[in-house]
């Protein structure tokens, strides 16, 4: 599904996010996926989703970004860095911060670690240097649990989806197939799917 919040313009990008994700794991074949490997591969996914919906785009690109202010300084020191993508799609430039996040599927606690990740997203965004760009922060959402609750999965994930449904003003979007609910790390562990927070940043 897609929520588009405030970020109604990226509503077409946040589909073809979501189409990405199953096609990856369709292609693989319902035994591996793409939220399995962190936030690279996951801004990979979401830079294919960009140019699927007919955007150009720059990964790991030259920024400027701000620092801590020194002592005795008028203004913050700057350093130039790597952002994390900038890309331009119908006639507008954004640049993006992202985290991931791997949060407990089951109790509270995971839904206030999204919002920790999504503040160090906001605060990347922000001390990065705009030349006309609008910033965004995103945060990746690989939740997992014991596979222990597998038969209790679709029920857990009702309640997670309806939990990440309440946040705004930001955009969201997710994919849970049905076909990748069960795939099990060497852990034990399930990563049913993946969710995606997407905000403008002042």
């Amino acid at each position: 599904g897609v929520l588009p919040g405030n970020a109604k313009g990226l509503t077409e990008v946040l589909w073809e996010w979501v189409v990405t994700q199953e096609r990856t794991a369709r292609v693989m074949e319902w035994e591996d996926a793409p939220w399995w490997y962190g936030e690279r591969c996951s801004l990979a996914s979401f830079a294919g989703a960009v140019w699927r919906a007919g955007g150009v785009v720059l990964e790991e690109h030259l920024v400027e970004k701000r620092q801590g202010t020194q002592l005795g300084a008028r203004k913050s020191a700057r350093r130039y860095g790597r952002g994390d993508m900038y890309f331009t799609l119908h006639g507008r430039d954004f640049m993006l911060e992202a985290k991931m996040a791997w949060p407990n599927l089951r109790g509270s606690q995971g839904h206030s670690q999204i919002g920790t990740v999504l503040d160090s997203a906001r605060a990347d965004a922000k001390r990065t240097r705009s030349f006309g760009e609008r910033k965004l922060a995103a945060v990746f959402i690989a939740p997992r649990a014991p596979v222990s609750v597998s038969p209790r999965l679709d029920s857990i994930l009702e309640e997670w989806i309806r939990k990440l449904r309440t946040i705004k003003p930001g955009a969201i979007a997710w994919i849970f197939p049905e076909k990748t609910r069960l795939l099990e790390d060497d852990d034990g562990l399930l990563y049913p799917g993946v969710g995606l927070i997407l905000e403008h940043v002042a």
